[in-house]
């Protein structure tokens, strides 16, 4: 089975003017060498992606035919799984992931992507797809464009000093700590499911404008569980606020539309 370990994983290169592949493929006879954190627990696919170390990255794995894909982000063979997404939507077995620019040097980075079946037993087709898309890589509400996260999934993305820190939200975000802004685009009223995985930081989510007089902040809350957030047509914008941890690191945030 083609990419059945790390070491044989397919490569996916996104260079110059490539900025999107598909590739189809299945886990029928595939190995279950590794498991994912998010509900992964049968034979899996490996794909090797190299992008643009300044593009964001989206990931995503739909079924082809019956089965439900789960994909799962390391950065190199036998390193631990950095981010993984089971369900981009609460109605859907596709799964997403958006990764946003991580600090490093060079030119192009490499992750190493997993797409496993939920178990033993339900290995099948799946169509994989990689695409660059625009957008800094850490935003506050000036930034344009910001990341575009309206399909759902789970998004990775560094909270690095000297960068956002431009907005305080209701629930202890302050000025001057590092934070992230992402965009939503509400196609009608819906309930958007929103959990923060990351201690130490918290969510906001502003309808009317991102900042501001007009701002509406709908909601603000910690990591860990799960909040269900309702939202009216238009855009929204979700922001990642380091809060009372002022060093550089990471967050992982899932936004579950209907």
């Amino acid at each position: 089975v083609p990419g059945d370990t790390c070491a044989s994983a397919v490569p996916v290169i996104l260079a110059g003017d490539r900025r999107e592949a598909t590739v189809a493929g299945s886990t029928r006879g595939a190995t279950n060498t590794e498991s994912s954190t998010c509900g992964g627990g049968g034979p899996e696919v490996f794909f090797s992606v190299t992008y643009p170390i300044n593009d964001n990255l989206v990931l995503e794995a739909l079924p082809n035919g019956a089965g439900n894909p789960v994909l799962s982000v390391r950065l190199g063979c036998g390193q631990s799984e950095v981010v993984c997404n089971d369900n981009a939507t609460r109605s859907a077995t596709g799964a997403r992931i958006f990764l946003r620019p991580l600090p490093g040097s060079g030119t192009t980075r490499t992750v190493l992507v997993s797409v496993e079946s939920a178990n033993m037993g339900a290995a099948g087709s799946f169509v994989f797809r990689a695409r660059r898309v625009g957008g800094s890589a850490v935003a506050d509400c000036g930034t344009t464009p910001l990341v575009d996260v309206t399909g759902g999934g789970t998004v990775f993305g560094p909270l690095p000093n000297g960068l956002g820190g431009q907005h305080r939200t209701a629930c202890g975000g302050a000025i001057g700590r590092p934070e992230d802004v992402l965009r939503y685009n509400a196609t009608g009223n819906l309930q958007l499911r929103i959990v923060l995985a990351t201690p130490g930081q918290i969510v906001a989510v502003r309808q009317g404008q991102c900042g501001g007089l007009q701002t509406d902040e709908l909601a603000c809350f910690g990591p860990q569980t799960a909040q269900n957030v309702n939202l009216r047509q238009g855009p929204a914008w979700v922001i990642v606020d380091g809060n009372a941890t002022q060093h550089p690191g990471s967050y992982i945030v899932l936004i579950q539309p209907p």
